[in-house]
């Protein structure tokens, strides 16, 4: 996803939702709204898109002069000066999610199709249920999420971090409206827990009183520890880690995340305009590499060797990793923006991963009934290279070639370098959303990689198709090869195929050859998705040059999956812990595909690099009914 010559554009800064995605929006990003949905009487019943503001624009640059990384506050309300959730956290937290104004959000919120799907009397059913689930989940960890998002005013952040013993632990801080409202809340949550036999120490840091409750039931968290700072509270599952930033409180001398440069420009290279209105996340590379390889050394396996290794990968040149979320911005109805900062010029690992900003549009063999497309700007030369020099720096020049790169390919006399010199790119990919579930196996999805000297990859795939046993099938004046794939060991799974060809300048795959026929073979009287009104109103918002771009556009064909959805034939059994608790929703009280159809959006994305890292835009347009 990475970085070229940056070019400077001006273009709107533009998140998609497939239907059931933005009922897990819905679900995930407002626990209180659901609870607030259902208790009064609906009064919108169809989508409501967002009042274009007046030819806004949102930039991909910095945002203006100020420390983005400060919340703020409503202008309609006097409120007391309280430190930013981010001068609790450690500098080196590893994770943080924060709305900096909640009230704001929640304002976004109600104008917008989440907000109006969410008032929608058809999904009242599903959205009760959905409360009832968040019900059990407070119960689970301790706080009343639901009664929380009513009650928070100002700034919610929630953390992943580490305390000097090097133990993970969330941390999390609430702004309330005032100190009454707070010690109110906490003294709920302690009924609540003295409810369930949970035994509580407290001690005292400077002003600030430190509370921990040990709890005796199986809890998804079985330590929860807090303290309250004037009408801001403090939340660890950790009593330590909660000491750690009490003490951190009391000396503001000490590196915290507020001060921390990484942190402060990513959060400015996604907050347009210092407009702290939307939900912003950040994620410390180095911390979650760090954190992962600790968790998983094996016997005999240092962490210093661990730490050279990733130093010669180069890993720690990605400073840092965030975004923002916003809901009804430059007349959109949803609009994320990801930034990666990289220190440049890249080297090792992530030199492997640039991709330049070029003009891209699809190619004309892409017709404009497919759902999805994407293009990246993606050559196997480039990363091979970058791959031969990260070997060869580890194990001396000529490693590389001598292991891999001098290797034949198949049983065809054309090495890997070879062939990596004839995949120069880009990468496309067309595809039609599945209708039901039995055609996620053999989905109608078309894979290109363009080449340099399409005779000799067509050589080399009748070479190796032939090898292979492989059944030619025709394609106009092309062959399609199809190769069976053995499932037989894998008990449930269904038929699973594996298509071939070279056209239109590409090497093609598909695991639908009868989609790879059609797509090849073409009909003419199918327009090109790049004269589709659909797909130029989603690339009139790409900018002239970009690594990648991506377009989706919803309709009536989710209705099988949809439904199967409902049915219960789909859903998040199986899933682990808390993943299973967020997901696994009844999602047959979903009403049928006609009330979706007025939420389904066309969606759009796009990456382009930038002198310091690079940055992905997604936007959704407002819904129109299908």
């Amino acid at each position: 996803m990475l970085l070229a010559s940056p070019r400077r554009t001006n273009h709107r800064l533009l998140k998609p939702a497939a239907p059931w995605v933005s009922v897990a929006l819905c679900i995930l990003s407002l626990l209180g709204l659901a609870a607030d949905a259902t208790a009064q009487a609906p009064t919108v019943q169809t989508p409501i898109a967002p009042t274009p503001i007046a030819d806004e624009r949102l930039t991909t640059g910095a945002g203006t002069d100020g420390d983005l990384a400060q919340p703020v506050s409503p202008s309609d309300r006097p409120v007391e000066a309280i430190p930013p959730a981010a001068s609790w956290f450690p500098g080196e937290t590893i994770a943080m999610a924060r709305f900096a104004d909640v009230d704001a959000f929640q304002r976004q919120w109600a104008d917008s199709s989440f907000g109006a799907q969410m008032q929608d009397p058809a999904f009242a059913e599903f959205f009760a249920a959905v409360t009832e689930q968040l019900s059990g989940m407070s119960d689970g960890l301790g706080i009343d999420l639901t009664r929380l998002w009513r009650e928070a005013e100002g700034e919610l952040s929630v953390g992943l971090t580490r305390n000097s013993d090097g133990e993970l632990a969330i941390l999390a801080v609430a702004d309330l409206a005032d100190d009454t409202t707070a010690e109110q809340l906490l003294q709920r949550m302690e009924r609540r827990l003295r409810g369930e036999s949970s035994e509580s120490t407290s001690a005292t840091l400077g002003d600030l009183r430190l509370t921990s409750w040990q709890r005796k039931q199986d809890r998804t968290i079985r330590n929860l520890s807090y303290f309250r700072s004037g009408r801001q509270i403090v939340f660890s599952d950790g009593f330590q880690t909660l000491a750690e930033v009490a003490r951190r409180g009391e000396d503001r001398s000490t590196q915290s995340l507020l001060n921390n440069d990484n942190f402060s420009h990513v959060m400015n290279a996604v907050t347009p305009g210092q407009d702290a209105s939307g939900l912003q996340w950040y994620v410390n590379p180095l911390g979650v590499v760090n954190a992962a390889v600790r968790a998983n050394l094996t016997a005999g396996t240092s962490a210093e060797a661990a730490d050279a290794m990733i130093d010669r990968l180069g890993l720690g040149q990605f400073r840092g990793f965030g975004g923002s979320f916003y809901l009804g911005k430059g007349g959109m109805d949803s609009v994320s923006s990801t930034y990666g900062y990289v220190q440049t010029p890249v080297e090792g690992f992530w030199k492997a991963f640039r991709l330049p900003a070029t003009e891209q549009r699809p190619p004309d063999w892409v017709k404009d009934d497919v759902s999805i497309y994407s293009q990246i700007n993606w050559s196997a030369e480039r990363f091979l290279q970058s791959v031969q020099e990260m070997v060869d720096r580890a194990q001396g020049e000529g490693a590389f070639a001598g292991a891999i790169g001098s290797m034949s390919v198949g049983n065809s006399e054309m090495t890997v370098s070879e062939l990596a010199e004839q995949l120069s790119g880009p990468l496309h990919i067309a595809a039609e959303i599945p209708e039901n579930a039995a055609q996620l196996a053999r989905q109608k999805a078309v894979f290109a990689v363009g080449v340099a000297d399409p005779a000799a990859i067509e050589s080399l795939v009748k070479s190796l198709a032939d090898g292979a046993g492989a059944d030619p099938l025709p394609a106009g004046d092309r062959t399609v090869y199809r190769l069976s794939l053995d499932t037989s060991q894998f008990p449930g799974m269904p038929p699973m195929e594996l298509a071939v060809a070279v056209s239109e300048q590409s090497l093609m795959f598909s695991p639908n050859a009868g989609y790879l026929q059609s797509t090849i073979a073409g009909d003419n009287q199918k327009r090109p998705l790049a004269e589709s009104p659909q797909y130029q109103e989603i690339a009139s918002q790409f900018p002239e040059q970009t690594s990648m771009i991506s377009y989706q556009r919803q309709d009536g064909r989710m209705e099988g999956l949809y439904e199967q959805l409902r049915s219960g034939l789909l859903g998040a059994q199986g899933l682990p812990s808390l993943s299973g608790q967020l997901f696994n929703f009844d999602f047959q009280k979903l009403p049928p595909f006609p009330a979706m159809s007025r939420y389904l959006q066309s969606t759009g994305s796009f990456i382009v690099p930038q002198e310091d890292g690079f940055r992905i835009v997604s936007f959704a347009t407002p819904p129109r009914e299908q």
